[in-house]
Order: C-alpha cells, then structure tokens, then sequence
C-alpha cells in the first residue's frame, strides 16, 4: 500500500496524480484513503501558512511600534501583503475563519515579538499585546511630507535627514520633491505679495499725490529689493513670471488702495514695467 501521508506531506501534486493512478486501477479504497489524508495534508498546509502570514503581519507592526525611526515604505508593503494573504486564505478555505485566527493568536503574536526583538535588538516587553484593528485595520503610512514641508521647512529637512540616515531613500527622494514644490510655491506667493505691495504703492502714488511721503517712497524702494532678492535666488521667477501674474496683482493692487485711500482709481488706470521698476519716486 502507498504510505499517503508521506505522499501528500511531500507533495500534493504528487498525491494527486498517484489518487488518479489508484483510481485508474480500479481500487477505490486506495483512493479514497488518498483523498482523505490529503485533504488532511492541505488543511494542516493551509492553516501553517496562514499561521506563517500571521506572524510575519504582526512581527513588522511590533517592529513599527517599537522602532519608528526605521520605519519605511517596505515594512508598510510587506503589512500590506501579508494582509492580503491572510484575507486570500480566508476567501478559499471557509475554515480558516476569524475564530481560527483569534485561536493561534497568542502564539503568534509571541513569536512575533521574539523575532522583533531577534531582528531590531530592541525589547518588546512595552508591546503588550497587539489588537484586531492594529493588526488588520489601522493602516500604517510613512511621513507626510506635504504637511510636514508646508509647516516648517526646517522640520522637513531634519526628517529628510533622518530618513537618509535610516537608509529609506526613496522617502528622502520624496521628501526632496514635495520640499523643492513647497518652496517653489511659497516663493512665488512672495514675490507676488511684494508685486502686489509695490504696485498698490505706486497706484495710491498717483491718485493720491497730496500724501505722497518718504514712507511711500522707502516702500516702494524695499517692494522692488525684495523681488529682486527672490529673483537672484530662483531664476525661474524672472520677467516672464511676473509678466504671467502682472493682471492679477495689478487688479488686487488697485483694490488694496483705493480701499486705503478711499478714493476710486480710474477704469483705464495701467501701470507699465517702467512705473513699477525702474521710474524712481521722490518728494518734490
């Protein structure tokens, strides 16, 4: 007789063809003894590998918790996956269900913690216990850089820093970008504020002569150091630029002084490139 334990244990492709091989010969005892210890086999297969997925879904969120410096897109990937795994052999194999999960978790979750204290060479004992929505709903992120960035400029650059120094480049790259987009972004608010600034100035210079002043005129002097300043340090906001946002802070400009003035600016009022940088504004 087939030893069909050893058979299915070593492999169930195997078992299966040598199942056909019986059935094929007509002896149908040898069959279904086949059938019935390799449905066994593949239970006992099934459920060590979920149990298998299990541990490696709870080893990286212990380590997650326990070392955040080194948290990094492959630990989120393989939480992710590890995950999905679990949720396939649920689908496909009805008994291994969340009762049967909630069976092997203490001694999942204890092998967990040895192998992340094993790996990090960090205690575990502050990681008590591991909850059902840790473990398969909370979902786990990296930094977020938009934030971050539009926060503090400074902070963003010690966390890219960091993550450089934890070896997770492709955060850094990322970081990088969102921090050059942060700051493209706030350099252009500037420079259009201080357009704005000179322009509302220079308007309120005109319809307003009688109160024209060394104030006025410094502010105008200080709008047009600041825009050059912002150009020096990033070419890419040159004429052109200016040029692309110039209807726009103009019409803002108007509305800041005839609301500072009290006085309405006439409908064909324009202001040239040379009004606003290069004409120079003194007291008679």
């Amino acid at each position: 007789m087939k030893n069909w334990e050893d058979i299915a244990t070593t492999s169930e492709h195997h078992a299966v063809v040598e199942i056909k091989k019986s059935f094929q010969n007509g002896d149908y005892q040898d069959v279904e003894e086949g059938l019935t210890i390799l449905i066994d086999a593949m239970s006992r297969s099934e459920k060590k590998a979920l149990e298998s997925q299990l541990v490696r879904l709870m080893h990286h969120i212990v380590k997650w918790k326990i070392q955040p410096e080194k948290q990094s897109r492959s630990w989120i990937l393989t939480i992710k996956d590890a995950r999905r795994e679990i949720k396939s052999w649920k689908k496909y194999s009805p008994s291994l269900n969340d009762d049967f999960v909630k069976s092997i978790w203490a001694d999942a979750f204890s092998e967990a913690l040895d192998n992340a204290e094993t790996e990090t060479g960090i205690p575990t004992k502050d990681v008590l216990e591991l909850t059902w929505e840790e473990v398969f709903e909370i979902e786990y992120v990296m930094k977020n850089w938009e934030d971050i960035a539009t926060t503090s400029e400074h902070h963003a650059v010690v966390e890219i820093k960091k993550s450089f120094q934890n070896g997770d480049y492709q955060d850094v790259e990322e970081g990088l970008e969102i921090l050059l987009d942060v700051m493209a972004r706030a350099e252009k608010r500037a420079i259009r504020s201080q357009l704005i600034r000179l322009m509302a100035h220079i308007i309120k210079w005109q319809i307003q002569p009688e109160k024209r002043s060394r104030s006025w005129a410094a502010t105008i002097l200080n709008a047009r150091s600041e825009i050059e300043a912002e150009q020096e340090y990033s070419p890419s906001l040159n004429r052109k630029h200016i040029e692309e946002i110039w209807a726009k802070a103009f019409g803002q400009a108007k509305k800041e002084a005839e609301t500072e003035t009290g006085i309405s600016a006439k409908d064909d009022l324009e202001l040239t490139w040379e009004e606003v940088f290069e004409i120079e504004y003194v007291l008679n």
